[in-house]
């Protein structure tokens, strides 16, 4: 056996891992955006909120 060939399981398994945490990675970037979209949302319906409270203090 050459130092080839000793070296070729561990690539592979360096390479295994390595996609496994790329998609690790994609995942959580993901994720990411979804919360990052859901938080834009939440932040609107709360400044809605504050400004219907303005509204109806200025009235009273």
């Amino acid at each position: 056996m050459t130092g080839a060939d000793a070296v070729k399981p561990l690539l592979e398994r360096l390479d295994a891992r390595e996609q496994a945490m790329t998609d690790q990675a994609e995942r959580v970037r993901a994720q990411i955006e979804e919360l990052t979209a859901r938080l834009g949302e939440l932040d609107e319906h709360l400044e809605h909120l504050r400004i219907t409270r303005k509204t109806i203090l200025a009235l009273r």
